[in-house]
C-alpha cells in the first residue's frame, strides 16, 4: 500500500524528515559536508573547464567588478551632488535672509524719513514764520523798505540826490569803465600768448636727422632710402643701380637699409623722427613676395648689403630667434624665397630659373649651404645658417665666404 503512494517514497522529502528528526550535531555535520562537496564541485569545474571558459569567467567577473566599481562611482556623485545641492541651498537660504535683512532695514529708514517729513510739516503748519523765505521782487523790497522805515512818496522825493552828486556818480563810472576796458585788453592779450604757446608746441620738428646705427657687419658705406618718398618701382630701380654701379676693383662694403616717418609727442613738441623699418615693411614696400610663415618669425634687425670686388654682389642678413619655424618655412619655400630676394638685383629669366630650378646641398667652408646653379654650371643663388640666429643669402660663393668671415670677426 505504502509502495503505491508517491509522497511517501520521495527520496527528497525521505531524506528531509530525516534531517529534521537528526540532531543539531548532525545537521551541522552535514551541511558542513554539503558546502564542502559543492566547493569541491566548483573546483573540479573550473578544472576541468577549458582556456575560453576560464577566459570567460575571468571577464564575466571583471564585468561584475567593473559594474561594482562603476556603481560605487555613480553612488559618490549622487551624494556629491546631493551635497552641492545641500549647500546650494544653504547658501541660498543665507543670500535671502540677507537680502530680506537689507531690505527691511531700508524700509525702516524710509519710513523714519517719511515721519520727520511729517514732523517738519506739522511744525511749518503751526509756525508760518519757520517755512522758507519768500521769493524776493523789487515790489517786495520797496515795501518792506517803506513799511521798515516809515518813508512815503514825499519824502522820497525830497531825499533824490541833487545834480552834483550825479556828475560825481557819472565820473567815477568813466573811471570804472576805463579800468574794465584795461582789464578787457590785457585779458585777451594773455589769451592770445597762451594760444600762441601751445601752437608752438604742436609745431612738428622738421630738422634733419643724423641717425646713429649700428649694422649687423661693418661697412664703409650706409645709404639710407626713404620708403615715405620713393614707390615700390622708384625703390627697385636704386636697388639694381646700386649692384649695377662701376667698381674700382677694390674690396668694400655698403649696407643699405630703408627708414620711414613716425611722429612722437616730446617736451618740444610734436617731433618728426626716422626709423628703420622692419622686413616685413621691406618686403611690403619692395614688393618682395615672400611667405607670411618666414617674415613673421624675422627679428626686425636685418641688413641688405653689396660686397664689391671685381663687381657688386648683394646679400642679406636675416636675425631670428626662432630656429626651428624659419628653417621649417625656408625648407617648404627655398626657390620662392630666393627667388624673391634676389629679383631686384636680378633679371627676369635669372629669377625665373632660381624660383624653378632644384636646389642643392653643398659644404661650403665647412658649412652647410643650399644652392641653385645656373645654366654655365655656375651658382647663382646659395644661403646657409652661420648659427641658430643668423642666416644669409646671396649669389655666389666667394661672397658667401666673405661674409661669413666678415661675421665672424665682427
Amino acid at each position: 500500500m505504502s509502495d503505491e503512494n508517491p509522497e511517501i517514497n520521495d527520496p527528497l522529502k525521505l531524506a528531509k524528515a530525516k534531517l529534521a528528526l537528526s540532531g543539531e550535531e548532525k545537521v551541522t555535520s552535514w551541511q558542513k559536508t554539503s558546502e564542502d562537496f559543492e566547493k569541491r564541485r566548483a573546483e573540479a569545474a573550473r578544472a576541468m573547464a577549458s582556456d575560453e571558459q576560464k577566459k570567460a569567467w575571468a571577464e564575466a567577473e571583471a564585468a561584475r567588478l567593473a559594474k561594482t566599481e562603476a556603481q560605487k562611482k555613480l553612488a559618490d556623485l549622487e551624494l556629491a551632488r546631493k551635497q552641492t545641492e545641500e549647500e546650494k541651498r544653504s547658501n541660498l537660504s543665507q543670500e535671502q535672509i540677507k537680502k530680506d535683512a537689507e531690505e527691511e532695514a531700508r524700509r525702516v529708514a524710509k519710513v523714519q524719513e517719511i515721519l520727520r517729513s511729517q514732523q517738519e510739516i506739522d511744525l511749518i503748519k503751526k509756525n508760518p514764520t519757520a517755512g522758507p523765505a519768500p521769493i524776493r521782487t523789487l515790489t517786495r523790497d520797496i515795501s518792506e523798505a517803506i513799511g521798515r522805515e516809515g518813508l512815503s512818496a514825499s519824502k522820497i522825493i525830497t531825499q533824490t540826490p541833487n545834480q552834483e552828486d550825479f556828475s560825481k556818480r557819472g565820473s567815477d563810472g568813466k573811471n570804472r569803465s576805463w579800468l574794465a576796458g584795461i582789464s578787457i585788453v590785457l585779458v585777451i592779450a594773455g589769451l592770445i600768448a597762451i594760444v600762441w604757446a601751445v601752437g608752438q608746441r604742436q609745431v612738428s620738428s622738421l630738422a634733419p636727422t643724423v641717425i646713429t646705427r649700428q649694422g649687423l657687419l661693418f661697412s664703409d658705406q650706409q645709404i639710407a632710402i626713404d620708403l615715405d618718398k620713393l614707390g615700390t618701382e622708384q625703390i627697385r630701380q636704386e636697388l639694381l643701380a646700386r649692384s649695377l654701379a662701376t667698381t674700382t676693383g677694390k674690396e668694400g662694403w655698403q649696407e643699405i637699409y630703408f627708414t620711414y616717418q613716425t611722429k612722437e609727442q616730446s617736451a618740444t613738441g610734436l617731433v618728426t623722427k626716422m626709423t628703420e623699418a622692419n622686413p616685413t615693411l621691406v618686403a611690403e614696400k619692395v614688393n618682395l613676395g615672400l611667405p607670411d610663415q618666414f617674415l613673421r618669425f624675422l627679428e626686425p634687425k636685418l641688413m641688405l648689403g653689396i660686397y664689391s670686388a671685381e663687381g657688386n654682389t648683394p646679400f642679406y642678413i636675416f636675425k631670428t630667434k626662432n630656429y626651428k619655424n624659419v628653417a621649417s618655412a625656408l625648407l617648404g619655400n627655398e626657390n620662392l624665397i630666393l627667388g624673391e630676394l634676389l629679383a631686384p638685383f636680378s633679371n627676369a629669366s635669372t629669377t625665373e630659373r632660381i624660383k624653378s630650378s632644384p636646389v642643392q646641398d653643398k659644404m661650403v667652408s665647412n658649412y652647410d649651404t643650399r644652392l641653385i646653379l645656373g645654366e654655365a654650371n655656375n651658382v647663382i643663388a646659395i644661403y646657409s645658417w652661420l648659427d641658430k640666429e643668423t642666416v644669409v643669402f646671396t649669389t655666389n660663393e666667394n661672397t658667401f665666404i666673405k661674409v661669413l668671415g666678415a661675421y665672424s670677426s665682427r
